[in-house]
C-alpha cells in the first residue's frame, strides 16, 4: 500500500506541475479553478478504493472480482456527482474542466489497474 501511495502522490504532483506549466506558458489564461483540489480528490478516492481492494484480496481472492466491479461502480458514481457539482458552480470552465478531469481520471485509472493486476497475479 505504501508504494501505491507514493506512486499516486508522484502522479498527483506531476499532474499539478504539468497543469501549472501549461496554464502559464502554453495556454495562458486557461487556468482551471480548483485543479489541485480535483487532483487531491481523485488521489484520496483512488487510494481508499485501492486500500479496500487490498483488504478483499487478502481475505478471499475469489470474491475480488465482484467487489472490484462494485467498488468501481461506486467510485464512478462519486466522480459523476463531483463533476456535476463542479460544472454547476463553474460553468465558464466546463470544457477545460471536462478535458482535464478525463485526463487525470485516465492517469489514475491506468495506475490503479496496473497495480491491482500485479496484486491479483501474486495472490493466485
Amino acid at each position: 500500500m505504501k508504494s501505491f501511495i507514493i506512486k499516486t502522490l508522484t502522479l498527483s504532483i506531476l499532474l499539478i506541475l504539468i497543469e501549472y506549466f501549461l496554464s502559464l506558458h502554453v495556454y495562458p489564461n486557461t487556468h482551471i479553478p480548483l485543479f489541485i483540489i480535483i487532483v487531491c480528490f481523485l488521489f484520496v478516492i483512488t487510494n481508499f478504493i485501492h486500500y479496500k481492494l487490498l483488504q478483499i484480496a487478502e481475505k478471499n481472492v475469489k470474491k475480488f472480482n465482484p467487489y472490484f466491479l462494485g467498488l468501481n461502480m461506486i467510485k464512478m458514481f462519486i466522480y459523476f456527482i463531483a463533476v456535476l457539482a463542479y460544472l454547476w458552480f463553474y460553468r465558464d470552465y466546463a470544457l477545460e474542466f471536462l478535458i482535464s478531469f478525463f485526463i487525470v481520471y485516465v492517469c489514475f485509472s491506468v495506475l490503479e489497474v496496473i497495480e491491482v493486476t500485479r496484486i491479483v497475479k501474486r495472490k493466485k
